[in-house]
């Protein structure tokens, strides 16, 4: 059967001596950004054929005299609000985080914003005798095991608990390790005990509420849709997430979100110069193009207030976000559908009671047979399978290259109709069966298509001695910072290595985002039990010596198709004069 998958210097002293040199707060980590490549761009190629000489094409005509003056007045405006923000008194941030960001990014999942100050502990003061102890007696212990001995000493008193562990209402911490344990250890319900809070994540806030059924652990869930999720759905606890008992309570947030700058504004990386009260001072990436930028706060975001250029360089970018909008919206519709297999919880593809992976792969050929009989079930060794779920959606069994192909064909609408439909396989406006896939399935199999399909993918592989294992981790993720420029959203990742079976085995991946300020992938999607968004340490830990394999990067005919009409249809880009003035 077809194979499935089952610059050293750190960042902490690059971040130190900016600090004493400059006397900033390098809150975008820019020292590491100055070693790093910007990213690259496909050239488009143009094909000509022989036709007769072009008639003369009389000049245009030069800009009106008002449409200069206007242009200069922005632009005017624009570096008056620098100036402004450059004599301002500059926010500390939070220097120790922003040392440690790569590395708590790959450790524990989490939004990756940046902060105004650093969050404080509650003090001692604060506590009850009781918990001033207990907190002394682990000081000194692994902070996951520290987590998870005070866990039962304080079960009856959340509210105790939680000020011991937040800090101003933020999951944060500034060592890696810590925020891991934060976010490994703890849920929602081990801090709170009231039927109704409130949670800030990013840029978003969502009201939440307990839920107790039966035997089972407390959980809060959604009130409302929010942060990916549907109403009712349980609510995740993860790093840099703020809560409090009121929406009042989150008012004047120390963190801000980028997600405005990154996704809807299309920045590939935002490089903070200069943050105070009026606003920040930025270099924005566009690809291969740079601009300097002024950020205005807007809650707990960063959002565009103008861009300090030239009206020409401004128009260049405006065309860079027209002629790219495509991929934006690919990207989008790519989140919409893992969002959809996170929710579905489909099944991984290895029979139940198998504890290797030979025999990976199948269960898919037999839910496909029943599917398309028209079948509510199916067995494998006497044990009985769902065709659909207990919403009527169809539930495939996937192996980890399945959520990976399948993230660009439901997000291009290509995917398997629900109970009471026609039992098919809807065709949207991509699909990888097109192309003569003949094993979609395996890792190395992908691999060996996507080199051979360059109108497909562009695929990079480093070289053997290159590769870090993941349990050397500061090496690790100082590989991925030193090399950010070979990863974008949307690329399809593979890790490979000896796992304790002493087998060598691939896993595919799908990169959903990149971190704006250092660059480093972090967001991941992958199939192993169930379809999951992961961390780095989520995804390697059971087998650190695994290391990065590849990266196959689809091509912009891919993103195009994905976007379907989206990808011609024409888009609301701000024009040069609002861009150097308001860009939001």
């Amino acid at each position: 059967m077809p194979s499935t998958c089952c610059s050293r210097t750190s960042i902490a002293s690059l971040a130190e001596n900016e600090r004493a040199t400059t006397g900033v707060d390098p809150v975008s980590v820019t020292s590491i950004h100055t070693r790093l490549a910007c990213l690259t761009i496909a050239l488009l190629a143009a094909s000509c054929e022989r036709t007769a000489p072009p008639a003369p094409v009389a000049p245009s005509a030069p800009p009106s005299t008002s449409a200069v003056r206007r242009s200069d007045e922005a632009l005017a405006k624009c570096r008056a609000k620098a100036t402004a923000i450059a004599e301002a008194d500059i926010l500390r941030g939070a220097p120790r985080f922003t040392a440690n960001r790569p590395y708590i990014l790959g450790r524990a999942r989490g939004e990756p914003v940046v902060f105004t100050a650093e969050p404080k502990a509650t003090p001692s003061d604060q506590l009850d005798e009781v918990t001033v102890k207990l907190a002394a007696r682990f000081a000194k212990s692994h902070p996951v095991a520290r987590l998870r001995r005070l866990l039962p000493l304080l079960r009856g008193k959340p509210a105790e608990f939680r000020k011991l562990i937040l800090r101003d209402g933020y999951v944060f911490a500034t060592d890696p390790i810590e925020a891991f344990a934060l976010v490994r250890v703890l849920r929602i319900a081990h801090l709170f005990e009231e039927e109704s809070i409130w949670l800030q994540r990013a840029g978003a806030i969502a009201e939440l509420k307990r839920e107790q059924s039966g035997n089972r652990p407390a959980r809060y869930v959604y009130v409302t849709g929010a942060h990916g999720y549907e109403a009712g759905a349980a609510a995740e606890l993860l790093f840099a997430d703020r809560f409090a008992l009121t929406k009042r309570g989150l008012d004047a947030p120390l963190h801000r979100s980028l997600s405005k700058l990154t996704d809807e504004l299309g920045a590939d990386r935002v490089l903070i110069q200069r943050m105070t009260e009026l606003g920040a001072t930025a270099e924005l990436r566009f690809g291969e193009l740079t601009v300097t930028a002024v950020l205005e706060h807007r809650d707990a975001e960063l959002r565009l207030g103008c861009i300090n250029e030239t009206a020409e360089q401004r128009a260049k970018l405006e065309r860079h976000r027209e002629s790219t909008a495509f991929v934006r919206e690919a990207r989008r519709r790519m989140r919409r559908a893992v969002d959809g297999f996170v929710r579905e919880r489909l099944r991984f593809d290895r029979p139940v009671g198998e504890k290797t992976a030979d025999r990976d792969g199948e269960l898919r050929p037999a839910w496909r047979w029943a599917y398309r009989q028209g079948r509510r079930a199916f067995s494998v060794d006497d044990a009985s399978y769902m065709v659909f779920d207990g919403k009527g959606r169809p539930a495939p069994p996937q192996v980890c290259v399945d959520l990976v192909l399948e993230s660009y064909e439901r997000a291009a609408g290509t995917w398997f109709a629900p109970l009471g439909q026609p039992r098919q396989r809807t065709k949207g406006t991509f699909d990888w069966n097109d192309y003569e896939i003949k094993n979609r399935r395996g890792v190395i199999a992908l691999e060996k298509f996507a080199t051979e399909h360059e109108q497909l993918f562009s695929v990079f592989k480093p070289e053997l001695a290159k590769r870090v294992p993941f349990a050397q981790r500061r090496k690790f993720f100082d590989y991925l910072v030193a090399n950010a420029s070979l990863f974008r959203p949307g690329d399809v990742l593979a890790i490979r290595g000896i796992k304790n079976d002493g087998k060598i085995h691939q896993h595919a991946i799908l990169l959903e985002r990149t971190d704006p300020v250092t660059g480093m992938p972090f967001g991941l999607a992958d199939q192993m039990k169930w379809p999951r968004r992961r961390s780095w340490e989520g995804i390697m830990a059971e087998a650190p010596r695994r290391s990065f394999y590849f990266r196959a990067r689809p091509t912009d005919a891919v993103f195009r198709a994905i976007a379907g009409d989206a990808a011609s249809a024409p888009t609301r880009a701000a024009k040069a004069d609002e861009l150097a003035e308001d860009g939001g």
